[in-house]
């Protein structure tokens, strides 16, 4: 997670190939049990930048 918090850029890809696979099925993620801006979310040295999502 390190790595895309260094660089968002980067993220960007993970983060929508995850939108897209939510948007198809609630349930999955690209993480096993967690989605990916979640993750993000919960680091304590991200950007404001990453929200929470508001799914569950």
């Amino acid at each position: 997670m390190a790595h895309y918090i260094a660089d968002p850029n980067e993220a960007m890809l993970p983060l929508l190939m995850e939108h897209v696979t939510v948007a198809l099925n609630p349930r999955q993620g690209l993480i096993a049990g967690a989605r990916l801006i979640d993750v993000l979310a919960a680091e304590e040295t991200a950007a404001p930048c990453w929200p929470a999502s508001t799914t569950t």
